[in-house]
């Protein structure tokens, strides 16, 4: 069965919109510069939008829609992130029932409409509308978006209640591990962290609820709403946590603690892994620790001059007690290791008692 770029390629030269060399010179520019066909063959102007989603309407039966004639609920636009539907050019226009219909200018992106499917567990029709009306479309309907509202939505009725759950309490752990191991929850925890990352936030919460799992960023010291996992997911995202975290997926009644790295635009980023159970399962708390961040120098750290002299003059005595407070998020352990940094040299013996061990650093002792 042909892929749907080689029935993009059939197309364009049964109909003889572009000629046969055209296409190849498309072709190698894609495989060189990793962007996708349609976008290279409408820059180059070797057809314009406007004939290519003619094409794929009559040849893939997909119907087209101009969004500048059409009205959008504030409810259904909600269905899907303000940044997924940037980073994927579509929009939601309605939803009937399990289905949700999508206006997107690229039908060929599969990856796309894979990663809606798993964001919202509906089944994905689309429509075909012009990139410039798409981008229109998702600067008027997200232009109130903020880091509380940009979330990602399952709505109540589009996800079946796991009735075996409630009935029993009894949970087969092979089942549980192959579950977290299917793409959909390993994709679903990497776009959580992903997200988070970008989102610059120190810590993601992972509430179980009677419903499903309430996810939520803190960012800047304040906690934000983001997305609900189902209930039906609640086991295989926690084993896909624990399992990365290397921790113990059978004990469920004792807190545990953990760590992984990931990497993200070339850093490597370190998440600390608290576990606590509670009355609807377990409860997971993310911290993230970017290493960079203690590079910088006290210098970078938004001291103002005075304090900033004050406390360089402290940290050089031999002796003595620097107390350093505030809530979470207010900088308090990027202060004081970039402080240890800063005094971490082969001829200074330094030994740390921490609660826990965050950042681990290179030429100092650290104690839990």
């Amino acid at each position: 069965m042909a892929t749907l770029k080689e029935e993009l390629i059939r197309l364009l030269l049964e109909t003889k919109r572009i000629k046969k060399e055209e296409l190849q010179e498309a072709i190698s520019l894609q495989h060189n510069q990793k962007i996708p066909l349609r976008k290279i063959l409408i820059d180059k102007k070797m057809i314009t939008e406007e004939e290519l989603l003619s094409l794929f309407s009559k040849q893939l039966y997909i119907p087209t829609l101009h969004l500048s004639n059409y009205r959008i609920s504030p409810e259904i636009v909600d269905i899907i992130p303000a940044d997924i539907a940037r980073r994927y050019c579509m929009i939601p226009i309605s939803r009937m029932g399990n289905s949700i219909t999508v206006a997107i200018s690229d039908p060929l992106n599969i990856f796309a409409l894979d990663d809606l499917r798993m964001i919202t567990g509906c089944n994905i029709d689309i429509v075909l509308s012009p990139e410039e009306e798409i981008i229109k479309a998702i600067d008027t309907y997200y232009k109130k978006t903020t880091p509380e509202s940009e979330a990602f939505v399952f709505e109540e009725g589009i996800f079946k209640r796991d009735v075996d759950l409630l009935k029993s309490e009894t949970i087969e752990l092979t089942e549980v591990i192959k579950e977290s191991q299917k793409p959909p929850i390993v994709q679903l925890v990497d776009l959580m962290l992903t997200q988070a990352l970008k989102k610059r936030a120190s810590d993601i919460h992972i509430e179980p609820t009677i419903s499903g799992l309430r996810v939520r960023y803190r960012i800047d010291g304040s906690l934000y709403d983001m997305f609900t996992i189902p209930k039906s997911k609640q086991n295989a995202v926690s084993a896909r946590i624990k399992i990365i975290s290397n921790l113990d997926i059978t004990e469920s009644r004792l807190p545990q603690d953990g760590r992984f790295k990931v990497r993200l635009d070339g850093k490597e980023i370190d998440f600390r892994v608290s576990v606590l159970p509670t009355s609807f399962g377990q409860k997971f708390v993310l911290r993230a620790l970017d290493k960079s961040n203690l590079s910088v120098g006290l210098d970078k750290l938004g001291f103002s001059p005075q304090p900033l002299k004050l406390f360089k003059e402290a940290i050089s005595k031999p002796f003595g007690m620097i107390l350093v407070t505030g809530p979470t998020g207010s900088g308090k352990s990027t202060t004081l290791y970039s402080i240890l940094n800063q005094l971490n040299r082969p001829e200074v013996n330094i030994i740390t008692i921490e609660d826990p061990v965050e950042y681990q650093i290179e030429g100092i002792t650290q104690i839990q």
